[in-house]
């Protein structure tokens, strides 16, 4: 409560920088409003258009929090000189999506907005998002965490048992819990006793990730030359140097993608490699380069890169959200390639 009443304040002193093109004539904090008591009552006119903004202010504008406050509005009969508003600290663009769908307004004290009443339209979204917000979203994505939410995307309609999800992703309960509130805190996801942990907006909990994940980043690349140019049989030759390593492997990028939904052209191959990388070095016979090169052996960041791994005519690929994530920020097309995989193969 103390939280909530520290942000109305900053609401009443920031509204008019907040909502340039609007006039504030009236604020009222705390004002009774058909025998409810509201966080704020602003009058304000745009233009010819005069308006009473019906604000609710929450210590956070996660979507779980949003859609109490929508619920609230919309089993009220508001009348048409009344238009109702969310305030936050800050709302995302899937967020501010969701107001949008219900017709509420928001605003949050980074300057996000969106009010649309009468032939008033404002939006505006800026770039800048709070850090407590970047590490909320990226600490979903952290390795074991990571873990759990592939396994969701990759089965996006199943209804799970905590005990179940952790079991298949290969981590504990205590961590899948954890996980699985956050999903539920970002309306990603509904959870109840008896249907279990569904996803709710895979496709969003996807965007998220990327926006968040780099191929190149994320993993330890050793790049090196193979004098077999044919890409297809040097995959062939990976093949089967993997029945002398015995160790766990599978392609991505435009290698992986060329085997489940080919789209670009492609000469450099792309492979996971579990273990110590010289195993396969010596296998392949490869040599090293000081740049460039055309086989590139990725140490993982998880284990979980090998999860849902197939064998296409043989090949080892990775699955197909790891592949997706792999490709989106890849220089060479692989954004490209990325949506046509998404398209053709991942759905959603």
């Amino acid at each position: 409560m103390a939280r909530e009443q520290e942000v109305r304040e900053q609401f009443v002193d920031q509204l008019t920088a907040l909502l340039p093109r609007v006039t504030v004539e009236d604020l009222d904090a705390e004002g009774w409003f058909q025998d409810a008591l509201f966080d704020l009552l602003a009058r304000v006119r745009i233009g010819d258009v005069e308006k009473v903004l019906l604000i609710e202010v929450k210590s956070s504008g996660q979507p779980r929090y949003l859609r109490q406050v929508i619920a609230e509005f919309e089993g009220r009969d508001l009348g048409a000189n009344v238009y109702p508003v969310i305030a936050a600290p800050y709302v995302s663009p899937r967020g501010m999506a969701l107001c949008r769908q219900h017709d509420v307004g928001c605003i949050d004290l980074m300057g996000n907005v969106y009010i649309a009443f009468d032939n008033v339209y404002i939006e505006r979204m800026v770039e800048e998002k709070p850090e407590r917000q970047k590490r909320r979203v990226k600490n979903l994505f952290a390795p074991v965490s990571s873990r759990i939410v592939r396994t969701m995307l990759e089965e996006p309609r199943r209804s799970w048992k905590l005990t179940e999800l952790a079991e298949a992703a290969d981590a504990s309960l205590g961590q899948t819990y954890k996980v699985s509130e956050k999903l539920v805190d970002e309306a990603l996801a509904l959870k109840s006793r008896g249907e279990g942990l569904v996803l709710t907006e895979p496709g969003d909990l996807l965007d998220l990730w990327r926006e968040v994940y780099d191929v190149m980043k994320a993993n330890e690349i050793d790049s090196f030359h193979s004098s077999e140019r044919d890409a297809r049989r040097l995959m062939d030759e990976v093949e089967r140097a993997a029945e002398v390593v015995e160790k766990q492997h599978a392609f991505t990028l435009h290698a992986g993608a060329s085997m489940i939904a080919p789209y670009v052209r492609f000469n450099d191959v792309h492979f996971y490699v579990e273990g110590d990388p010289q195993l396969w070095v010596d296998t392949l016979d490869l040599h090293t380069v000081e740049f460039g090169g055309n086989v590139h052996l990725l140490r993982p960041y998880d284990e979980g890169v090998f999860y849902r791994l197939r064998r296409p005519e043989g090949i080892a690929v990775v699955g197909n959200i790891q592949l997706y994530l792999d490709l989106y920020e890849y220089p060479a097309r692989g954004r490209e390639q990325a949506e046509f995989l998404r398209d053709e193969e991942i759905g959603f």
